[in-house]
C-alpha cells in the first residue's frame, strides 16, 4: 500500500508498477516520467481520492493486466501516452496538448460535468471500437477531442449537445482511414450523396437514453467540400441526415446534425449532397400510336436509354413513341461530378377506334377449375370500366366497377339457373365512351 496525502506530492523518474496486492492512495499528485503498469484487480488507485496522476515523460504506456481508476489524469511534456488496457477518469481527463492512443481499448470519463474532459490541441486516437466514452447528465456541450498521428497530426473533434439533464453516455473514435477499407463501402449511398469523406470518418456509439441530441462535427477546408453528413444505415447503406445545417468555428467548419437518435450503426462521415437532380417525372400513360416529350435537368450531362422509338439519347428533352408498355431511364452527371439515376414507366393503351378486348360468350360453373368465373380478358388496361349481367327480364343481376374477372353464376351466393343472359361492358377513356353487349350462356 501507498498514499500520497494532501499537499504531498511523489515524483517517479522511472516506471510505477502496482503489483497484485498493491495500492495506491492518492489525495495530492504524483508525478510520473516512466510507465504506469497495473496488475491489481481493485483498479490500483481509490477513485474515491481526488489527486492527480501526471504523465510528464516523453513516449509513457499505460499497461498493466487491469484498467486503472485514476480520479485526475494528466498527460503533460512531449512524446504520445499510450493505453494498453481500458482506463478510467473519475475526475477529469486533462489532455492539454498530448495525444492519447487508446487503440481498441476505451478511456471512461465518468464525471458527467461537461467541463471534465480539458484539452489545448490534445486528442484521443483509436481504432477499431476503441474511443473516448463519457457520462452526461447536464444539458450543454460535451468534447470528444479525437483525432490521429497515423499521417501528421489529425484533431478533428465532435461535439455532442445534449438537450436535458437525462443521464446519457456516448462513446466516440476517429477512423483515419478509408470507410470503404472497413467495409463501409462509400459507393453504397442513397441517391443525392454525391461524394463521402475518404481520408476519414467518426464512430459515434450511443449506450443508454433514447434522447435526441445535436451532433457537430468539426473538420478544415482542405479536408473537402462537404455540407452535410452521411450515416451508414442499418441497412447497409449511407444515407444523409437531412437535418444538418453549416456553421463556423476559428479555422474550423462544422457541420452539425439536429435531433439525432439513430444510433444502430456507428459510422459517420463527412458528405457532400445535392437537392434532388435528373429526375424522370412522373409515370403517365399514351395512346397507342401517339408520342410525349420526355424531361429531365437540363444542367447535366444527360442519356436516356433504352434507345427505342426516342427521338435522341444525348438531349434532355427528346420525343417518345413506343408501341408497347415500356420504362426509360435517364442517367444524370453534373460538373460537380454528382450522379443519378431515375426512371419513367410509359403506360401504352389502345385507342377506342382500335380497342379490342375478348369477352366470352359461355361459362361453365362446376366447379371443375376450367371456366367457372367469366374472365375477360385486356380489360384491366382500362380501370374506368364497368360490367353489368342482366337476366332475360331485364333486371340486373351483377354489377362491378371496375370489373375484376369475378362473377361465377352465382346471385347473393347461390347458383343461378343455367340458361343465357345478357351483358353491357362500357369502357371509359376521358370523356368518350365505349360500350360492348351481348349474351352470355351459363352452362353447369
Amino acid at each position: 500500500m501507498m498514499s500520497v496525502t494532501d499537499r504531498a506530492m511523489l515524483s517517479v523518474r522511472g516506471n510505477i508498477i502496482n503489483r497484485s496486492e498493491g495500492f495506491i492512495y492518492n489525495s495530492d499528485t504524483i508525478n510520473l516520467i516512466g510507465d504506469w503498469q497495473n496488475d491489481n484487480s481493485a483498479n490500483a488507485c481509490d477513485s474515491t481520492y481526488a489527486g492527480i496522476v501526471r504523465f510528464t515523460g516523453d513516449n509513457q504506456e499505460l499497461n498493466g493486466i487491469y484498467p486503472t481508476h485514476f480520479y485526475y489524469l494528466s498527460l503533460e511534456n512531449t512524446g504520445i501516452k499510450t493505453a494498453q488496457v481500458d482506463q478510467n477518469a473519475y475526475g477529469k481527463l486533462l489532455l492539454n496538448d498530448r495525444e492519447l492512443a487508446v487503440n481498441s481499448h476505451t478511456v471512461f470519463v465518468k464525471n458527467s460535468n461537461i467541463n471534465s474532459v480539458n484539452n489545448t490541441t490534445g486528442f484521443v486516437s483509436s481504432t477499431d471500437d476503441g474511443g473516448l466514452q463519457r457520462d452526461m447528465n447536464q444539458l450543454g456541450a460535451y468534447l470528444f477531442p479525437l483525432g490521429s498521428s497515423i499521417t501528421g497530426t489529425l484533431y478533428r473533434p465532435i461535439v455532442v449537445n445534449t438537450k436535458d439533464n437525462i443521464y446519457q453516455v456516448y462513446k466516440a473514435g476517429l477512423s483515419n482511414n478509408d470507410a470503404s477499407s472497413d467495409g463501409y463501402d462509400r459507393e453504397i449511398k442513397e441517391r443525392f450523396i454525391c461524394t463521402i469523406n475518404n481520408l476519414y470518418y467518426h464512430r459515434i456509439y450511443k449506450n443508454t437514453s433514447t434522447s435526441p441530441v445535436n451532433i457537430d462535427f468539426w473538420y478544415e477546408p482542405t479536408d473537402g467540400n462537404f455540407n452535410n453528413i452521411a450515416h451508414w444505415d442499418n441497412t447497409s447503406i449511407w444515407q444523409k441526415a437531412d437535418t444538418s445545417i453549416q456553421t463556423t468555428s476559428g479555422i474550423f467548419l462544422v457541420t452539425s446534425i439536429k435531433d439525432w437518435d439513430d444510433f444502430n450503426e456507428k459510422p459517420f462521415a463527412l458528405a457532400y449532397t445535392t437537392a434532388p437532380f435528373g429526375l424522370a417525372g412522373n409515370d403517365t400513360s399514351i395512346y397507342l400510336g401517339a408520342s410525349i416529350q420526355l424531361n429531365t435537368d437540363a444542367s447535366a450531362i444527360v442519356t436516356w436509354s433504352p434507345d427505342y422509338n426516342l427521338s435522341c439519347t444525348a438531349c434532355p428533352n427528346p420525343i417518345a413513341n413506343p408501341d408497347t408498355t415500356m420504362f426509360y431511364y435517364v442517367s444524370s452527371e453534373r460538373q460537380d461530378a454528382c450522379k443519378n439515376i431515375d426512371t419513367i414507366k410509359i403506360t401504352v393503351i389502345p385507342s377506342l377506334d382500335n380497342l379490342e378486348i375478348f369477352i366470352p360468350n359461355t361459362i361453365t360453373p362446376n366447379g371443375d377449375g376450367a371456366n367457372d368465373k367469366w374472365v375477360i380478358r385486356a380489360l384491366e388496361q382500362f380501370p374506368n370500366n364497368e360490367v353489368i349481367v342482366l337476366n332475360r327480364w331485364g333486371d340486373q343481376i351483377f354489377t362491378k366497377k371496375p370489373y375484376d374477372n369475378s362473377f361465377d353464376g352465382t346471385l347473393w351466393g347461390q347458383d343461378i339457373p343455367e340458361g343465357t343472359y345478357y351483358y353491357l361492358v362500357k369502357i371509359k377513356v376521358d370523356s368518350d365512351t365505349k360500350t360492348f353487349d351481348g349474351p352470355l350462356t351459363i352452362i353447369r
